[in-house]
């Protein structure tokens, strides 16, 4: 063992014997129990934001899908009398509102703290 490991050992040995003195297990605890308390409500912070965001998007959904409703309760009028011309948009309508609805609730599955690829 070389003269500069020994010495290395030696100060390593010291500081830590230092800091055992300077430790004081009740002030530690404090700090560690500081610490958990900031953690949590930074956690509480964030799961209120998720579930605002749930919110976000189950109305939304409801409301894609009440538009969906109501597009093909009017194509369904249109062809009823006829109108075959008129009974395509609210069907066009209808589709792009499913398909919004569809890409709305892929969107909600993935957590918001993951972002897309």
């Amino acid at each position: 063992m070389g003269i500069l490991q020994r010495i290395m050992d030696v100060s390593k040995a010291a500081m830590n014997e230092a800091l055992d003195k300077l430790e004081q297990p009740e002030m530690m605890m404090n700090q560690y129990l500081r610490s958990s308390k900031e953690e949590l409500e930074a956690l509480q912070q964030e799961l209120v934001k998720e579930a605002a965001a749930q919110r976000m998007w189950e109305q939304q959904i409801a409301g894609s899908s009440r538009l969906a409703e109501q597009c093909e309760e009017r194509a369904g009028a249109a062809m009823a009398d006829y109108r075959e011309a008129e009974a395509r948009k609210p069907l066009k309508r209808s589709w792009l509102t499913w398909k919004k609805r569809r890409s709305t609730r892929s969107a909600m599955k993935r957590p918001s703290c993951v972002q897309p690829c």
